[in-house]
């Protein structure tokens, strides 16, 4: 990875996460909260993978997929 990947990295994840957000809240609307879960913990597993989350991000986290 380039200096410049690592930079755009953060960014892409803001936009992601902010995506997620805004598809589990129309599913919630729409009485999904199945769905909205797993667009959710998709994205949370997604994040897990990358490079940016520090350690103790992760940790937290791993965690709060463990308790659903």
């Amino acid at each position: 990875m380039n200096g410049k990947e690592y930079y755009a990295e953060p960014h892409l994840w803001i936009g992601r996460l902010s995506r997620s957000m805004t598809l589990a809240l129309a599913d919630l609307r729409n009485d999904r909260p199945r769905v909205a879960q797993k667009h959710l913990q998709d994205t949370i597993r997604e994040f897990l993978r990358s490079a940016v989350p520090s350690e103790g991000l992760k940790a937290d986290l791993r965690g709060d997929l463990r308790r659903r």
